[in-house]
């Protein structure tokens, strides 16, 4: 999958539009969507730095937004929607 998929994906299940989620937002909805970003990103391999680049931040703000969150709960508030989603797009 590609990551403008998941980006896609991960928009449409929060309700956050992409632009937003890639932008220098701290908004608490939007930091979440960020978070979910990552963490999905980084559940198909994709490296920081490629995060990094689609989200137009340092490779550490990408780090400190994967470390600084409780991605149990988060995730699981989101999962199956998002699981659900990219089956759907493979």
């Amino acid at each position: 999958m590609k990551i403008t998929d998941i980006l896609k994906v991960v928009s449409d299940v929060t309700n956050i539009p992409e632009n937003e989620i890639t932008s220098k937002s701290k908004r608490e909805d939007v930091v979440r969507a960020k978070r979910l970003f990552v963490d999905c990103s980084k559940k198909f391999g994709y490296s920081t730095t490629t995060i990094a680049d689609v989200m137009h931040i340092t490779t550490q703000a990408v780090r400190n937004l994967y470390a600084t969150q409780d991605l149990r709960k988060l995730y699981n508030i989101y999962s199956q929607e998002i699981e659900k989603r990219i089956a759907n797009t493979k």
